[in-house]
């Protein structure tokens, strides 16, 4: 509280009591409406040391703290100050809190326009997947999410979260996201829907997100299961007539049409069917 301006002791003290009475992890869960209400309550109060008017900058400071800390617990690090840290390198960190807060609400309000793009490159079959899967990942990179990072972490390669320092922030934060929990799901169904919009419904795509996984609605699933068909070149072993996707489809086709009349499915409903 010191670097954060707060003087006397007396004073520092009792708003340590109160601000951080839960320790630094215990700002995560304020808003930044409820900063504004404790700073202002400072003034009103009237027990010894109170009141206690804050300036402009020192309640900036204040709000700067909570956004360190929302930011190092998003990114699975316990916040934390250095022993020895300078009045100087704290208020850099603040500052550097505060712009990235700034730079996540310009983005997630440019972001929302990327909610309903249409690809140029619709996915039908392995075709379009280069330029489908470019597409998806410049459009995932534009929205922030519920977990307050471009949403394009929800279809990261490695399952395991892990915070790398070395990488700027943003990048190291779409790595350090654990891939569960409510505000995952949140993520993950807008990803599912920016996909499902963009897949042929008419297409061997579509078949495979579609069953069981369009209940599911999970992007991070839907994008492994079309990359496992697509990313990889898998040539026929039963020559270059027999089109593996087409084949699919028509199975796909046939358990879709048998479970809409209620029928339990045999093969030779499936062998009349193709």
């Amino acid at each position: 509280m010191t670097h954060l301006g707060v003087q006397p002791a007396a004073r520092r003290n009792a708003i340590i009591a109160d601000f951080l009475s839960d320790g630094l992890e215990g700002l995560q869960h304020l808003t930044e409406d409820d900063v504004k209400d404790l700073c202002s309550s400072y003034a009103k109060r009237t027990d010894n040391p109170f009141p206690i008017i804050l300036t402009p900058t020192q309640r900036k400071r204040f709000l700067a703290l909570v956004l360190f800390v929302k930011d190092s617990i998003r990114a699975q690090v316990v916040p934390s100050f250095e022993d020895g840290t300078t009045a100087q390198e704290l208020r850099d960190i603040l500052d550097e809190a505060l712009q990235q807060e700034k730079t996540r609400k310009e983005q997630k309000k440019v972001g929302e326009s990327f909610h309903d793009t249409e690809f140029t490159h619709r996915l039908k079959s392995q075709a379009q997947w280069e330029k489908f899967n470019e597409e998806l990942l410049a459009t995932l990179n534009m929205i922030i999410g519920a977990q307050g990072a471009p949403i394009v972490y929800v279809i990261r390669e490695e399952e395991k979260a892990n915070f790398d320092q070395i990488l700027d922030y943003e990048d190291a934060l779409i790595q350090a996201l654990i891939l569960e929990g409510p505000e995952f799901k949140v993520d993950a169904r807008t990803v599912h829907q920016i996909i499902l919009k963009n897949v042929h419904e008419d297409s061997d795509a579509y078949t495979y997100i579609k069953k069981p996984l369009l209940k599911r609605q999970d992007g991070r699933q839907d994008y492994i299961a079309l990359k496992d068909h697509y990313a990889i070149d898998k040539p026929s072993q039963y020559g270059k007539e027999f089109c593996f996707e087409k084949f699919s489809l028509k199975v796909q086709k046939a358990y879709d049409d048998l479970d809409l009349q209620g029928r339990p499915v045999h093969n030779s409903d499936i062998v009349e069917e193709l």
